[in-house]
């Protein structure tokens, strides 16, 4: 039998080395596979949810035509229903939950009525939300204060809007932000379809001393997409 020239010997050889090789890296991998990526902690924030209140019964009743006749628009669950106390972001951790949770307690010593009204919000013009007013000053005082007392403790980034709290519950907002000319239009269209159905003037909402002001969690990851808020406390349980 004829021997192997020279060059295909060498040939050999480093086709051999190169199998060995990808066969160690492919044992490496094994013993080491891809990290999982890190879970969303989300932005955190304190909220009073209105689901369970006569304005989330009239919105659960009217969400569904609502998703039909504007499809560019986000429609906003009605179990995702609430209205911002304190934003405090994605700059929180785990051991500053007892803190956060003493600096953002509200105290409402007795039921306030408010008057809701249909009102455009965001940056950009991007949300349509029922605005609660009469607010009484001495509960927008007692935020506000709350909002500096986070600053100066390192709690909360400040924010431009710290020194004021506007009330409202938000119904819809557009799909991308900021919006197109179309989702604008639909937004308008919205604002207009919405203001008879809810009936406002007949519509009894209220801040009463029993409701929890929640910590929740915006843009977590979760298992399910509804609700889109899930508590901190569900949260860390689903970690562990």
């Amino acid at each position: 039998m004829e021997k192997p020239a020279p060059v295909l010997l060498a040939l050999i050889l480093v086709l051999t080395l190169s199998a060995a090789g990808q066969g160690a890296a492919g044992l490496a991998m094994m013993d080491h596979p891809p990290a999982v990526e890190a879970m969303d902690m989300g932005s955190l924030f304190s909220a009073v949810l209105f689901g369970e209140t006569p304005l989330g019964r009239r919105w659960a009743a009217l969400r569904p035509e609502a998703e039909k006749l504007f499809p560019a628009l986000k429609m906003k669950a009605v179990a995702d229903l609430h209205m911002t106390v304190v934003y405090v972001g994605r700059d929180w951790r785990t051991e500053d939950l007892d803190r956060l949770r003493q600096a953002m307690a509200l105290q409402l010593g007795a039921p306030v009525r408010l008057h809701p009204e249909i009102a455009t919000f965001g940056r950009n013009g991007q949300v349509i939300a029922v605005e609660l007013k009469g607010i009484p000053e001495s509960l927008q005082a007692q935020i506000v204060a709350m909002k500096a007392q986070l600053n100066a403790a390192g709690l909360k980034k400040p924010e431009a809007y710290d020194a004021s709290f506007r009330a409202h519950v938000t119904l819809a907002e557009t799909k991308e932000n900021p919006p197109t000319a179309a989702q604008r239009s639909d937004l308008q269209a919205f604002a207009e379809w919405i203001v008879p159905r809810l009936d406002l003037s007949s519509l009894r909402v209220s801040l009463e001393p029993a409701m929890p002001v929640l910590l929740l969690l915006a843009g977590a990851t979760r298992p399910n997409p509804i609700p889109e808020y899930i508590t901190v406390d569900g949260f860390l349980k689903s970690r562990r």
